[in-house]
This record gives structure tokens, C-alpha cells and sequence, in this order.
């Protein structure tokens, strides 16, 4: 059944406001367009069963390509946690070596100052033997007898 306003439609008058022309009903427009644009829709089909097509196309290669950005991510953070492990451990194996080379250093360092008191203290012992060995007969002796 046809609505109301294509009804009214068809009581519309033909012409623009203006110079008068001859009466008539005008036709039914929705009709006419449909009718003339029909074979335009129906030449186009094949080319939307196209479009259709490479849309699917286009959402299974996405499908796809994420699944496989997936896959690489995974495999590029599971490659990144070994490195991560293989450069800490040998960062402290580093670390290690060189506080051993600075204790040894400082081993080095510390018999070196052992030695040069050793031979200071060794310099010096005879001399203040003799000195304390004065002051000791100093204080025996009395001072009116030297």
C-alpha cells in the first residue's frame, strides 16, 4: 500500500511557481528512479560481490598478519629476557673480576707500606735503642758524677 505522502506526491502540481503550462499529475518519482536506476544497481552488483570479496580477503590477511606480529613478538621478548640474563650474568662476572683485581691491588699496595715501615722501624731501632739507653744511665747517674 502506498504511504500517504506518495500520495500527496502525485497531487502536487507539475511545474515550478511561473509562467503557466499545461495541467498534468506528475508522475510517481520514486518509481521512476527506482525504475531508471535499476539497471545501474544490477550492473554494479558483480562489482559489490567484488568488493565483498576483497574485503574478506583484506580481514583474513589482517587475521593473519596480526597473528604473525604476535608470534614475532613473543619470540623477540622471550630472545630479549635471554639476552638480558646472559648480559647481567656477565656484567657481574665483571664486576667480580675487576673488585678482585682492586683487593689485590690493594693487597699489593698494603705489604708495600708493611715493608717500607718494616725497614723505616729497622733504620730507627738501633738509634732510639741508643738513646733510650742514654736516658735510662742518665737517670741512673746522678748529674754531679758526669
Amino acid at each position: 500500500m502506498a504511504s500517504l505522502r506518495r500520495f500527496l506526491d502525485r497531487l502536487r502540481p507539475v511545474g515550478i511557481p511561473g509562467r503557466s503550462t499545461p495541467a498534468g499529475v506528475p508522475g510517481d518519482r520514486v518509481t521512476a528512479a527506482e525504475a531508471e536506476l535499476a539497471p545501474v544497481f544490477a550492473a554494479l552488483a558483480d562489482t559489490r560481490r567484488q568488493v565483498d570479496a576483497i574485503i574478506a580477503g583484506a580481514a583474513t590477511e589482517a587475521t593473519e598478519r596480526v597473528a604473525t606480529a604476535r608470534r614475532y613478538a613473543v619470540a623477540l621478548a622471550n630472545r630479549a629476557a635471554a639476552d638480558t640474563e646472559r648480559i647481567r650474568t656477565g656484567t657481574a662476572e665483571r664486576r667480580r673480576r675487576l673488585a678482585a683485581a682492586d683487593t689485590a691491588g690493594a693487597a699489593r699496595l698494603a705489604r708495600q707500606v708493611e715493608r717500607s715501615q718494616e725497614r723505616r722501624l729497622t733504620e730507627r731501632v738501633p738509634a732510639l735503642a741508643d738513646e733510650l739507653a742514654d736516658q735510662v744511665l742518665t737517670g741512673l747517674v746522678p748529674r754531679d758524677t758526669r
